[in-house]
């Protein structure tokens, strides 16, 4: 259980300056929380959805796609508005409701997809990330399918009475389904709409459905101000994923909203120093005596003996000459050459600084051990970080690639001997007098 807190923007007299979070180690967006605090998740999107809030006429906020339901929080905290987030996955719901409980946040929490039809149907999940879980098939690759309940927003407005004045829609690639399952509500009442938009997967059909509505569209950058785009594009490197679509063109009211809200995230960062940023790491103390922990992976030919010692693994082996045995983070990959799955998975910021630790003791003939980091982007290998390691700590230094996504932590071991990693730690590093 990963169990933090979070601080939060401070309009006056609104909302707490924190929040207690409490989910599972294994999902992805409690871990880059931890890290980076709000600044660094989706900022300028979190800063664009309580500037709508704070410029929209009154009704209530969908969290749609809402995963553990970070946009919930945060507009229960940050503003007086109803709050309903839509999560089919059943347990990233039950996170969202848990931590609305540990901080008394009035959260509406469905366990419904929103799409261009009510019913039920088939839920993908990805083996990837648990962001990435979708209704459309084929887009990631599946761990598993899940049967939901389908229902449109013209639908659940209809019967529910509830009457959202801005959607925030981040569904993995069905984002269209949900605006077409809702024309004649965003005809008749105008919410504003903060929609995620996938390069090469739904820029055409969110184009048809903009200009239908008569709506103007705002890429969500982090420019000072954004101009109306006539054409809806997405970004292929993942930094600006997110646009505002609106009735009316923006006007200085929403630009000196948007200000002080971005000014409010700004100030949403952890503490200064040493930040750990993975547990993932000491899974390897949870190895079984012959079988590694659910987070890691190993290759066929191991040491004669790989166990748990409480506190660290030992490697005991007598590999044959030219032989290699590598353990690494992020379960399920047959090679070295494709981006980890999410379990056990290191999610890296872009050029952030990164520091590994191993403390590493040797019994009797010394046993050669190297600490790799594989650095990952969408869909490749982007680099490799080596260092053979010796007797004592050892660290491991790099800063994570502009384009990179996720990395693999590897230990591989040849020869013959006795080891022990007593201590395997991953933190983000703050430079500090150029050290």
């Amino acid at each position: 259980m990963r169990e933090f807190d979070a601080q939060m923007p401070q309009p006056e007299g609104v909302m707490p300056d924190r929040l207690r979070i409490r989910l599972p180690d294994n999902f992805n967006v409690p871990r880059r929380l931890q890290r980076t605090g709000l600044a660094g998740y989706e900022p300028h999107t979190l800063a664009c959805c309580l500037a709508a809030l704070d410029c929209s006429p009154p009704g209530d906020f969908f969290d749609i796609g809402a995963n553990v339901g970070v946009f919930s929080w945060m507009v229960a905290a940050a503003t007086d508005r109803t709050v309903t987030a839509f999560e089919p996955v059943p347990w990233l719901l039950d996170g969202a409701r848990s931590v609305a409980a540990d901080n008394q946040l009035d959260i509406h929490c469905e366990a419904i997809a929103l799409s261009s039809r009510s019913g039920v149907g088939s839920f993908y999940i990805s083996a990837k990330s648990d962001c990435s879980n979708s209704l459309r098939e084929g887009f990631r690759q599946t761990s598993e399918t899940l049967q939901v309940k389908l229902e449109t927003l013209d639908s659940y407005v209809g019967r529910t009475g509830r009457q959202p004045a801005v959607l925030k829609v981040d569904t993995e690639a069905t984002e269209p389904d949900v605006l077409e399952g809702g024309m004649k509500f965003i005809r008749d009442h105008k919410p504003w709409i903060v929609c995620e938009v996938l390069a090469g997967r739904t820029e055409e059909a969110l184009m048809d459905v903009v200009s239908r509505l008569n709506y103007t569209a705002y890429q969500i950058t982090d420019d000072q101000r954004w101009h109306e785009r006539e054409v809806i594009t997405g970004d292929r490197l993942y930094r600006f994923v997110n646009w505002l679509f609106v009735a009316e063109p923006l006007d200085d009211r929403f630009w000196s909203a948007i200000d002080l809200r971005r000014e409010q995230i700004r100030r949403c960062t952890p503490e200064a120093g040493l930040v750990r940023v993975d547990s993932a790491a000491n899974d390897l103390a949870n190895f079984g005596s012959e079988a590694t922990a659910a987070g890691w992976t190993s290759t066929a030919s191991a040491p004669n003996r790989v166990r748990s010692t409480g506190a660290g693994i030992e490697f005991l082996a007598e590999l044959s000459p030219g032989d290699r045995y590598f353990a690494f983070n992020g379960r399920g990959q047959p090679s070295f050459d494709q981006p980890p799955a999410a379990d056990g998975a290191w999610s890296t910021i872009p050029g952030t600084s990164y520091e590994v630790r191993v403390r590493l003791r040797r019994e009797g003939a010394e046993m050669p051990l190297q600490l790799w980091v594989l650095e990952y982007g969408e869909e490749e290998l982007l680099a490799e970080h080596r260092i053979r390691m010796g007797e004592g700590e050892n660290r491991l230094r790099f800063k994570a690639d502009n384009q990179s996504r996720c990395a693999r932590l590897v230990i591989r071991v040849s020869g013959r001997g006795h080891a022990v990693l007593e201590d395997l730690a991953a933190y983000e590093l703050q430079l500090v007098d150029g050290d």
